[in-house]
């Protein structure tokens, strides 16, 4: 059509030239008819067939999230996420899914007792016999006194946000997204507009995790104080008297669970972007973000207040915290965090005003850490777990007292001797009594 329309208004041309026309209403009457060739041309349409990948969510409504905390049987672990030590029982996170609670008042022959259904779940605390979970957008308290007949006590609707996938097509009315459907599409569209058509909503190359990600009241001690668990230091999760704390990825949230039965929204402090991990230390709060480790004081439980930033390049970074030190470190590999660093960094935090670089420790790929006294664990990706004895903090490097180099290792907790390892194969377990010759109790595979 393009052709034939400047073929016309070439010809069009001569005819002018020609005549030596001087009649302005013919020149107008020639302009329309142009136009006119013109405007006719946008009628024709390119169109094209596209094949795709759509991604249709799965919801769970609102009430079946509220209404889904039970008791299972035992079963395998699949997708092990984070861990908890309280009294005898090892709890683990299933992904997205609950957790499995286990008997290890024997290390070496941990005992499978049961499976607590728990929607979305990532983060646990437990105090006093109460199971705080995140379920989704909730946090959920949930009764332990009786491992035979648990009960949910109460729960704190909609103070976790929404996660995001990012370039997906959702509805947050209709629930939360629990799978995502993928369908075959064929369609005609127009290469007009579209060009090589790639609905934005509908990559097939998406990555459909959400961005849920991701502190130790005793993390850093060798016994825990009656009546309060460890997490380990990957956690978000963080208890201070009569607060619980949770992190998302821009606010401390607070929870009041000075009545388990009642739980409540007690508000929230905003800090920065990229805030991954949680560890409190005395009334100190130590928070992991991506672009540094800054430090919140406690001494008013419900008012969080900022006291000084240690920044470091971007990278993930759990931090745990012993005496004077704190220990972090720094890793690439995650979309998320970004950076292009795999070290270990020790901060000097007698100061707290003044958190000062001591030392950096290049590692391999290093995620969660633990201390007990002068024991140092690493997990350090595909590299292991690796034991350091951080007597000496200037030459940690040098004082390896062990390695466990056929394992990927995510996170640990050192606790009365003995090691508490998540890695992708499954739980490890390693007796350190003896720090010169640390030795694998156990594992809890995953199916």
């Amino acid at each position: 059509m393009q052709a034939t329309l400047l073929i016309v208004l070439a010809f069009l041309f001569l005819k002018i030239k020609q005549i030596q026309m001087k009649n302005s209403l013919l020149i107008l009457s020639i302009a329309v008819v142009a136009i006119f060739l013109c405007s006719s041309c946008t009628k024709d349409k390119c169109k094209q067939i596209i094949t795709y990948d759509k991604h249709v969510p799965v919801y769970l409504t609102f009430d079946e999230l509220r209404n889904s905390v039970r008791l299972l049987d035992a079963k395998p672990i699949e997708n092990a996420g984070k861990i908890f030590v309280y009294n005898q029982y090892l709890l683990v996170n299933e992904v997205d899914e609950g957790v499995h609670v286990f008997d290890n008042s024997d290390p070496a022959n941990p005992i499978a007792i049961s499976f607590i259904n728990i929607p979305g779940n990532v983060d646990v605390w437990v105090r006093g016999n109460v199971l705080y979970a995140d379920s989704y957008i909730d946090v959920v308290a949930i009764d332990l006194s009786d491992l035979q007949n648990i009960k949910e006590l109460s729960r704190v609707e909609n103070i976790i946000p929404e996660r995001s996938y990012a370039g997906q097509n959702y509805d947050i009315n209709l629930g939360v997204v629990v799978a995502w459907n993928i369908t075959e599409v064929t369609e005609e569209v127009d290469c007009n507009i579209y060009g090589t058509y790639h609905p934005l909503a509908d990559f097939s190359g998406q990555n459909l995790s959400s961005n849920s990600s991701g502190g130790n009241f005793a993390g850093g001690r060798s016994s825990a104080p009656p009546g309060i668990g460890i997490a380990g230091s990957t956690t978000r999760f963080g208890v201070y008297q009569d607060q619980l704390y949770v992190i998302d990825d821009l606010k401390i949230h607070r929870i009041d669970i000075g009545n388990s039965n009642s739980i409540v929204n007690s508000g929230s402090t905003d800090v920065t972007n990229g805030i991954e991990t949680m560890f409190i230390a005395d009334d100190l709060m130590f928070i992991g973000a991506t672009n540094g480790m800054h430090i919140y004081s406690l001494q008013n439980p419900y008012a969080p207040t900022f006291v000084s930033t240690f920044e470091h390049v971007r990278s993930c970074d759990p931090v745990v915290v012993q005496g004077r030190y704190a220990y972090v470190t720094l890793r690439n590999g995650n979309p998320n965090c970004g950076g292009f660093s795999n070290q270990l960094d020790v901060i000097d935090i007698q100061d707290i005003y003044n958190p000062t670089l001591i030392k950096t420790y290049q590692m391999v790929n290093p995620h969660g850490l633990g201390i007990d006294g002068s024991l140092l664990f690493i997990c350090d990706g595909d590299a292991g777990l690796k034991a350091f004895d951080a007597t000496n903090i200037n030459t940690i490097d040098q004082n390896l007292l062990a390695g466990f180099p056929n394992i990927n290792s995510k996170d640990i907790i050192p606790l009365n001797n003995t090691a508490i390892m998540t890695g992708v194969e499954g739980i490890h377990q390693y007796d350190y009594t003896d720090v010169n010759n640390i030795a694998l109790l156990s594992i809890i595979p995953t199916k």
